[in-house]
């Protein structure tokens, strides 16, 4: 992936190194930690792990604080579940701990890194998503069946299977790419 704003073969990485700087105290302060607690909380707020977080939140948060500027933090045990719809699946959450931090991360490089994707990247992003990413491909099959020589188009519908499944540190995830083609119909 590449970050920054390409112009005429060069990269504005200036801008972008720019604003990342001092970003580990930024990760680190405590009003940034407790709004991402606060985005980690939204809508789970009755689940035990984040009733017990929140019962001793100043806490929990200053203790994050501490060996995230200590550099001691370490990423706790993933709860595994099954999930069934639209597919079975093994899920692999985060503990609620965790999720604070990614959050607080996230909250503090995302703005960087969104002003930078291009503008067709849908997941993980404000105003954006599933329905915008699928109200966009109607358009262009739309656009596209409008041409004269729309009856010479595909429509190439992919996936990577088992790209996520749990891999052990030696073995290198080996995608295999499922495709079926669909002629455009005029």
């Amino acid at each position: 992936m590449l970050i920054g704003n390409v112009t005429h073969g060069r990269t504005d990485w200036g801008d972008f190194l720019e604003g990342l700087q001092n970003l580990k105290d930024r990760i680190c302060a405590f009003d940034n930690l407790m709004g991402a607690y606060r985005d980690a909380a939204r809508d789970k707020r009755y689940r035990s792990e984040v009733i017990s977080f929140s019962l001793k939140l100043g806490e929990n948060l200053r203790e994050i604080q501490k060996q995230l500027l200590e550099m001691t933090y370490k990423v706790g045990k993933y709860r595994e579940f099954y999930v069934r719809y639209p597919k079975p699946r093994l899920v692999m959450a985060l503990c609620f701990r965790d999720r604070v931090v990614q959050w607080a991360i996230y909250r503090q490089i995302n703005p960087y890194l969104d002003k930078r994707y291009i503008e067709h990247s849908y997941g993980c992003r404000k105003e954006k998503g599933t329905l915008a990413a699928a109200e966009c491909l109607q358009n262009w099959q739309q656009l596209i069946s409008r041409k004269p020589d729309a009856g010479e188009w595909y429509l190439v519908k992919g996936d990577v299977s088992r790209l996520c499944q749990k891999t052990s540190a030696r073995e290198a995830p080996k995608p295999r790419f499922l495709c079926s083609r669909k002629k455009m119909s005029g």
